[in-house]
């Protein structure tokens, strides 16, 4: 997939964008983050019923992460200063 569109927030995520991605622990507090670029777009089958959307990112620290596009937000490149 080249993008994925995300009803509940709105929010289109395109393969190229500059994403905010979030890491959580299991009691879902934020322990870590960073931006990095969106490189790949995939629909992951556990089970006939359970389908989830991943999000492939080349983080700051050069690896790919997959991510959950929950997990994400798209960045704001443009700053009122540009």
């Amino acid at each position: 997939m080249n993008s994925y569109y995300d009803p509940e927030r709105d929010i289109t995520f395109q393969v190229g964008n500059i994403v905010h991605w979030y890491s959580y622990s299991h009691d879902m507090i934020i322990m870590d983050g960073g931006y990095g670029l969106l490189v790949d777009i995939k629909l992951k089958s556990y089970s006939s019923e359970q389908k989830s959307i991943l999000c492939s990112i080349i983080t700051n620290g050069g690896q790919i992460e997959d991510f959950s596009y929950r997990d994400l937000d798209v960045a704001d490149t443009w700053s009122e200063d540009e």
